[in-house]
């Protein structure tokens, strides 16, 4: 067992919590784990119903199953398509989940509530056009998402962080997600204890393949129900989504969460 640092509270709990999202950034603690952020039923229902209907809304393939909307890290040079999906899935999105369980709605009320006294805000794009506010994963059985974490990505000097290093912090950068339907067994999210700063800078490596990982950095499973959402320090904490076993999908809806320059407002992304 690992030594990550997860906070766990019930919405209930969130009123007057203070700045929880300052101390993740702070390192304080790695993240935030929000028991029944939407009730598991009606997690459970939207994932179903996805499953039933995989067509239901606009989504395209990618090597570990699909994607609905497309994300930032994925736009290369497709800006214009990404914000065609990104408004595209808005609307959708609205629809799938009703407007009293609106997903992204209910996230900016919960990101008020811990991000000290900063303003909440999906960042626009060029001409005024919305960031896609999530996106919905499904990975199939036998699907994995390979240990990474975002900071590669802004190092790298992916176009689409650029863009976001415009009006907020990239480089400063956590993850959120939602689950809507478990896995009989794997498809966990998977904490090392292994940051950016312990490669000296030096980027992807030996140290960051899974093997290493496993025997030398404390693997920490975090057990994620239907209906919990989870925000964490993915920009600087190497993760992964372990193995999908059984003939469930593992479906989850989530983006990335960034502070503007000035301190004042929160991002939320995909």
């Amino acid at each position: 067992m690992g030594t990550s640092k997860l906070l766990e509270l019930n919405p209930q709990d969130l009123d007057g919590c203070g700045d929880i999202m300052g101390s993740i950034r702070n390192r304080q603690i790695d993240g935030i784990l929000i028991k029944d952020f939407i009730s598991p039923d009606i997690a459970l229902s939207r994932g179903e119903s996805l499953m039933e209907n995989p067509s239901l809304m606009r989504s395209s393939s990618c090597p570990y199953g699909r994607i609905y909307a497309r994300t930032i890290i994925g736009m290369g040079n497709q800006s214009e398509q990404y914000f065609e999906d990104a408004q595209v899935f808005r609307t959708e999105c609205e629809r799938f989940f009703g407007s009293q369980k609106n997903f992204e709605t209910h996230l900016a009320q919960l990101l008020a509530k811990i991000a000290g006294d900063r303003k909440i805000s999906l960042p626009l794009g060029p001409g005024g056009t919305p960031y896609s506010p999530a996106t919905i994963r499904w990975v199939d059985p036998g699907g994995t998402i390979a240990p990474h974490c975002e900071k590669i990505y802004f190092k790298a000097g992916a176009a689409a962080f650029e863009l976001i290093n415009q009006i907020a912090v990239a480089d400063t950068i956590f993850s959120f997600f939602m689950v809507m339907t478990k896995p009989e067994a794997g498809g966990e999210l998977v904490l090392y204890d292994f940051n950016w700063q312990n490669q000296n800078g030096n980027g992807v490596g030996k140290q960051t393949n899974t093997k290493y990982l496993e025997s030398h950095c404390n693997p920490t499973p975090i057990p994620i129900s239907e209906g919990d959402l989870i925000i964490f320090n993915a920009g600087q904490i190497w993760h992964q989504i372990s193995e999908v076993k059984g003939t469930m999908p593992r479906i989850t809806i989530g983006g990335f969460i960034s502070f503007s320059k000035d301190d004042k407002t929160l991002y939320y992304f995909s």
